[in-house]
């Protein structure tokens, strides 16, 4: 790699950094919070802005899959969903016939 001018990458193997999705959430985070936001006067400003921004992503953001309501509204939906169980008729022997018997 050195022969072509190559660097190898930085980060090591097997961390959070080795993964895409981490990778993709964290440059979503800097877009949004960190360059957006800034300049910023301190770490705990830095924090406390992460701290909104992951509450926000986790729970008020709008998810096309789930009908655009957000993750808390479609735990909720769930939650509050009945099972219904469908009723079974019993065999003249009283068991629960078994279809694969």
């Amino acid at each position: 790699m050195a022969d072509a001018g190559l660097e190898p990458n930085a980060e090591t193997v097997g961390d959070s950094y080795d993964n895409a999705l981490a990778k993709t959430m964290i440059g979503l985070f800097k877009a949004e919070v960190i360059h957006r936001l800034g300049p910023w006067k301190s770490a705990d400003a830095v924090e406390w802005q992460a701290l909104k921004w992951v509450d926000c992503f986790n729970n008020r953001r709008l998810l096309e899959p789930i009908e655009y309501i957000t993750p808390i509204e479609a735990e909720e939906r769930l939650c509050c969903t009945k099972l219904v169980m469908p009723e079974v008729s019993l065999s003249p022997d009283g068991l629960i016939p078994r279809p694969w018997q």
